[in-house]
C-alpha cells in the first residue's frame, strides 16, 4: 500500500532532476563581495557601501527572478497575468528610493 501523496512523488522526482549546488561559487561570490565591500568602504565611506550593497541586493533578486523583465512580460502577453511585473516595477521603485535616500 502506497500511502505516500502523488504531489509528494512528483515533487522527489522534480528535485532529482536538479543539478548540485555549486558550493565554491557561492563561496567565491560571498568572499569577493565582502572584499569589495570591505575596500569600498576603506576607500569610499559609509554611503559608497551602503550603494555598493543596495545594488548587490538588487542583483541576487533580479538572479531570483530570472532577470526579471522578459520573463515577467511573457507572462503577462501569454497568460494574461500581471503580477510578476508588477512585483518587477515595485522593486524597482523600492531601490530607486533607497539609493535617493542614500545619496543624500
Amino acid at each position: 500500500m502506497n500511502t505516500t501523496d502523488p504531489q509528494t512523488q512528483q515533487i522527489g522526482v522534480f528535485r532529482q532532476n536538479l543539478p548540485s549546488i555549486q558550493s565554491s561559487v557561492i563561496a567565491a561570490g560571498i568572499v569577493g563581495s565582502a572584499l569589495l565591500l570591505w575596500l569600498t568602504a576603506a576607500s569610499q565611506g559609509t554611503a559608497k557601501s551602503v550603494l555598493f550593497l543596495l545594488g548587490l541586493a538588487l542583483g541576487v533578486t533580479l538572479f531570483h527572478s530570472r532577470f526579471g523583465f522578459t520573463s515577467a512580460w511573457r507572462q503577462l502577453v501569454s497568460v494574461g497575468q500581471g503580477r510578476a511585473l508588477q512585483a518587477m516595477g515595485a522593486m524597482f521603485t523600492v531601490f530607486a528610493m533607497l539609493i535617493t535616500f542614500s545619496l543624500k
